[in-house]
């Protein structure tokens, strides 16, 4: 009875964590739609993302969710998504080479995104 329910658990875990993960996708390709224009931009905005994301020893998810925060809320700085990925990159290069956490990355990306903002309006 228990190892039953332990495995029923672990799959309805599994399943809402698979749709937790495609809602976080959805919802960020509609940001990266805001800054890339037509949905043939977001697939080659998403390639470029995925191939600096590998280039640069991080997460695909924390470089898209980067590029797109930073293109809509510094979009005076970074109005070229393009260039806002080369720009993450070597930042996550940095990060990666200083050996900062994911939860000091963060924080570092926020106060970037902040100051680009303030610097761009």
């Amino acid at each position: 009875g228990n190892v039953i329910m332990r495995r029923l658990d672990s799959i309805a875990g599994s399943i809402s964590g698979a749709v937790a993960l495609a809602d976080e996708y959805t919802s960020l390709n509609a940001r990266l739609a805001l800054v890339a224009g037509s949905q043939y931009n977001v697939a080659a905005l998403n390639d470029m993302i995925y191939k600096s994301a590998q280039r640069a020893r991080g997460g695909y998810m924390d470089m898209a969710k980067a590029v797109a925060s930073l293109s809509v809320n510094a979009r005076d700085a970074f109005p070229d998504p393009r260039k806002t990925v080369q720009f993450m990159e070597g930042m996550q290069k940095l990060f990666v080479i200083g050996g900062a956490s994911k939860e000091n990355q963060q924080f570092a990306a926020a106060a970037i995104i902040g100051q680009r903002s303030s610097a761009g309006r």
